[in-house]
């Protein structure tokens, strides 16, 4: 059995340009990321990129970081996926994002702990804080919604809002307004402000820093001052695509 965390990563980010390869400390956000990730995880971890030519600096980072690295296409991210899934044997997969360095590892591992082979399966895990969870996948289940998409242009996430039969299970239920009015994702110079203060009050042990110690931390740092009303603009967002998670 062969299992894989995918980091979602492009370099066409239009709010915070190639936010992912911002550096802080001589490290570029990507970096803090697959650092933590290695750290804490035995299995593989791909980075799942596009063969357009402006994510050649992502392939080159994966082969100077040794992981694994797939490009594939452009637009179809599900696409991506099953054919990351194809070219390495992977059984399950967690997908998370490459302007998210605070993945919770905890919930990565319970992913695959609880994902079965048996079935089309996905779980969701967006009641945790944003920037801090993935979805977890089997194959079948990621061949399943790659064979029955209905637009070649959507994300996993988006898909997964909807009614397909496909056995579902969303982790941490009830738990969506502990964490609603925390934000640690990356998609604005605001988000990079927040995470360069997690980093300098935290130095090295960003690789193991629980879920509990990143929210204390936001709280007691008070950094909902600094990106919180891109909180509000995200959920706006989001309901205007019609793809808001309930």
């Amino acid at each position: 059995m062969s299992n894989a965390v995918l980091i979602t990563v492009r370099l066409k980010s239009t709010r915070l340009k190639k936010k992912v390869m911002l550096e802080y400390k001589g490290k570029p956000v990507l970096e803090y990321m697959t650092n933590r990730l290695k750290h804490n995880f035995d299995g593989r971890v791909v980075i799942c990129t596009s063969t357009h030519p402006e994510d050649i600096p992502l392939v080159d980072f994966a082969r100077k970081a040794g992981i694994e690295c797939f490009a594939g296409s452009e637009e179809d991210v599900l696409e991506r996926y099953f054919e990351t899934c194809k070219a390495f044997g992977l059984d399950k997969i967690y997908i998370v994002y490459g302007d998210e360095p605070f993945t919770d590892i905890d919930t990565m591992r319970w992913n695959f702990d609880t994902l079965t082979l048996d079935e089309p399966m996905w779980i969701k895990n967006d009641a945790l804080p944003e920037g801090t969870y993935g979805y977890g996948l089997n194959f079948k289940g990621i061949e399943y919604l790659h064979r029955n998409k209905l637009s070649e242009n959507l994300e996993v996430w988006q898909i997964m809002a909807s009614e397909m039969p496909i056995r579902k299970i969303e982790s941490h239920t009830g738990m969506r307004n502990v964490y609603e009015n925390i934000r640690l994702t990356i998609d604005y110079p605001e988000d990079f402000d927040v995470f360069k203060r997690i980093i300098d009050y935290i130095g090295k042990d960003y690789t193991g820093v629980k879920l509990a110690e990143l929210v204390k931390l936001y709280n007691t740092l008070d950094l909902y001052k600094i990106n919180g009303f891109r909180i509000e603009e995200y959920k706006a967002r989001i309901k205007a695509q019609g793809t808001i998670n309930q």
